[in-house]
This record gives C-alpha cells, structure tokens and sequence, in this order.
C-alpha cells in the first residue's frame, strides 16, 4: 500500500477535486489520481471497452506512441479487459495476475498479453451507456498487486461506482445545454438518444453529421422491435440500441442508439494450435518453436537456457538463427508477425458479412 489512507489530508483534498471534476473533461484524469495515492504504481491510463468497436485511449499516461500503436494494431485482441467486458461483465475491480491463476484457459494468451506490455495492472470497471465499459487501469513492471491492495479499491469502489455515475449524468446533461454534442468518453461513435416518447434529446456531432450527409438509419422500422439488440449497417459497421433505466437523468426509459465500426473481439484460436500452426508456417525447428513458445510467455535468455537446459550462449544462438529465418531483428517484430499470422486465420470468423436483426449477446 501507498503511504496516503482514506482518511489523509492529501487523499480528502484529491476527494474534493473529483467530486468537482464530475462532468468536466478531465473527470477520467482525476479519478485515476485518487487510488495512485493508495497504491504504488508506475503508470496508469483510462479504457473505453466496447461491445463492438476497438477499445479506446481516454486517458494515456503509460503507453508510448510506439506502445499505443503496438496494441491497436492487434495485440488489444489479446487484452484480458476486451474478454471481460465483451462478455458482460462490465463492473468490478480485477488484476490480471488474478484472472490468470482464475481463467486456466485464456492463461497463455494473458501471458503473452503481459510479457508484451506490462507486468501486472489492477482494472477497475465502470459500466456506461450503450453497452460499453470504462476502465481505470494502474499498472506496474516488477511486482503484483497483492490482496490487501485489491480489497481496498474493492471498498473505495461504491464511491467510485456512484461519483462515475454522476459524471455521466453531468456530462449528458451539459453537452445537451452547451451545444456540444460529445457524449462522455464515446470517442468518435454516432449516438443519439431518444425520450420515452420517442423524442430526440441528445445527438453526438457523429449523429448530427450522418443525419446532414442522409445517411442516417431510419429508426422507425426498428423502434417497435426488440427494446435492445444489433443491426449491421453494412460488413464493419454496426447500429446497437438499449433501453435506458429509470434513474437516467437525461432521458429516464428511453432508448440509446449507436453506431460503431466492428472490430474483431477476444481471440478464439487455442494458443497451443496458433503455435504449432506458426512453427509449420515458418519451418521451425522443435528447439526454435519451444524458444518462441518461451519467448511469448516472457523468459529471458537465462530462464529460457534453464528450461530448456542449454548454455545462454547457445539460446543466444538459436535466437540468432530463428531471426534470420524470420527475417526479424527483435523480440517486438516477433510478437507482431505471430499475430499477423494467429489473426490471419481468424478473418473469417471475425464480421458478420450481412446486414440481420438480433437480440445482443
């Protein structure tokens, strides 16, 4: 634990400002500054997850540009926060050293995940309008969030639950009386929200533009439909919708509607068959796939020679040639081109390829 308590002098002040924050725009930024004070870590950032769409940077004070490129790319597929919010549950507070003793399954995947870009992170969830989470994410390099630290974001999480909620509301409610038209952490998504009576009562500029250019889904041939479910506009694009609960300050039990470009979700080929796919695909030698097999999960030269009972000098050999076959240069080349070639198999599967009407997963 960090040396500031609940109860400080510094953590109240920081307490007051985000209470102020809700609404403004550097809200997100505020609330990741209030549990850095209880914890010690070395960066942190804010997630948009959606249901369809690639997540989203909301707030970045960890990943470089090289770093942030690295995960759009592909590597967010592989991204335990994009599986846990794609199956619904979007509230919580998680650490991935946790979901990878808890989910035996996605462990090798969740390794890779980590070796890649962090050594462990503690996530805290908040649901949001239009099927979509916001994740407040503190990361370290060298050791793990232990369980007294988890247990007290877990108590500090109601709060931040509530002031969340808040936010939103304030931030709905001043786009609508500003004339903005940015709903609260929607990125570039199209979102228009509609009263009980099915009247407009907000539009994001994304909405707004569809609507001057005509392109602008007819709502009426769905709105006695399903109350919540999906249309495919086209092969990437998706139009959602969802019924607003009865606390929604801006429109209580009307409906919001979305339109975001799909993206593949959480990868689905098991690890041990992408690998071996991999290691056929390059003619790899048994040695040179159980390198890269030790590669992926985050070893060293020296964990990788002890595994594997070699000389560090001869897993510096292997390296040397395995490159050469790949034509790589770094570990970060061989990280890219083993998803290039897992996500390569999974085009397929990953967009629907016609437009259909459906109840949301």
């Amino acid at each position: 634990m960090g040396r500031v308590t609940v109860a400080s002098e510094a953590f109240l002040r920081e307490m007051a400002a985000l209470v102020q924050a809700c609404g403004q725009d550097h809200f997100y930024s505020r609330l990741a500054e209030l549990p850095s004070l209880l914890l010690d870590c070395d960066r942190w950032l804010v997630m948009r997850y959606s249901q369809y769409a690639r997540p989203e940077f909301v707030v970045n004070e960890a990943m470089s540009e090289q770093a942030v490129a690295f995960y759009l790319d592909g590597i967010y597929r592989l991204d335990p926060l994009l599986r846990i919010s794609r199956s619904g549950s979007r509230a919580g507070v998680y650490t991935l050293s946790r979901l990878r003793e808890r989910e035996a399954r996605n462990a090798d995947y969740d390794e890779f995940f980590r070796s890649a870009l962090i050594h462990d992170e503690l996530a805290i969830l908040f649901p949001a309008p239009g099927r979509v989470c916001i994740a407040l994410c503190l990361d370290r390099d060298s050791h793990r969030f232990t369980a007294r630290e988890v247990r007290a974001i877990e108590a500090l999480y109601p709060m931040l639950g509530a002031l969340h909620e808040l936010h939103l509301e304030r931030a709905f409610a001043g786009a609508l009386t500003s004339g903005l038209h940015r709903s609260p952490g929607a990125g570039r998504q199209a979102t228009l929200i509609l009263d009980r009576d099915d009247r407009p009562v907000f539009r994001s500029e994304g909405w707004r533009t569809l609507e001057r250019e005509g392109n602008a889904p007819d709502l009426g041939t769905i709105r006695s439909e399903l109350a919540s479910g999906t249309l495919s506009l086209d092969a990437g694009t998706v139009l959602h919708w969802e019924e607003l609960g009865a606390g929604f300050a801006l429109a209580p039990r009307g409906r919001l509607y979305a339109i975001e470009r799909r993206s593949p979700g959480y990868v689905g080929t098991d690890f041990k068959e992408a690998l071996a796919r991999f290691a056929q695909r390059h003619a790899l030698t048994p040695q040179q796939r159980n390198i890269v097999e030790l590669i992926m999960r985050g070893h060293p030269n020296a964990s990788i020679a002890s595994r594997l009972k070699i000389s560090q000098g001869t897993v510096r050999n292997h390296r040397s040639r395995l490159y050469f076959k790949l034509d790589i240069t770094t570990e970060r080349e061989l990280f890219s081109l083993f998803l290039k070639d897992l996500f390569t198999s999974e085009v397929a599967a990953a967009v629907p390829m016609q437009a259909r009407l459906s109840a949301p997963t």
